[in-house]
């Protein structure tokens, strides 16, 4: 039986699909769930407008993530680290830290954005990449300055 995707299933296909199925799955387990139709010709037409409904969502989205990693790209961010007296530091510039600076800034990031490997413990400027997905990517620099 010809039927087409109307929702992604597992180890079968994706929205819009066309699957040649049983008689049987499609009956007893598709059909029933919503996750298909008969392959119609106006089933077709819907299944073509809601996948380019999804395509320009998509766009969208990924138009304000470009915008939003545009105007964070090279933003300059303080973050306050304690040091002694004999110039060691006392803990270490983290990803909340960044975050709350970020934030401070009028920027709204999430931690998994943040593209840290090792904490910050020394005083100085410091590239951090920010990975927005989708290959959008931004870098701030983080000052951590002696915190007085």
């Amino acid at each position: 039986m010809k039927i087409v995707l109307l929702k992604d299933v597992e180890k079968l296909g994706k929205l819009g699909d066309i699957k040649d199925v049983s008689d049987g799955y499609a009956k007893n387990f598709l059909f029933p769930r919503g996750l298909a139709g008969l392959a119609t010709s106006k089933l077709l037409g819907q299944i073509e407008v809601k996948k380019k409904e999804a395509e320009n969502k998509i766009q969208k989205e990924l138009a304000i993530i470009k915008d939003q990693a545009d105007k964070i790209n090279g933003i300059e961010v303080r973050v306050p680290l304690k040091i002694g007296e004999d110039g060691k530091s006392f803990g270490s510039v983290t990803v909340t830290k960044i975050i709350s600076a970020v934030k401070k800034a009028g920027f709204d990031i999430d931690k998994s954005q943040i593209d840290l490997k090792d904490s910050i413990k020394t005083l100085g400027s410091h590239n951090v990449r920010l990975d927005f997905g989708h290959g959008i990517e931004a870098t701030i620099k983080v000052v951590s300055e002696s915190e007085k």
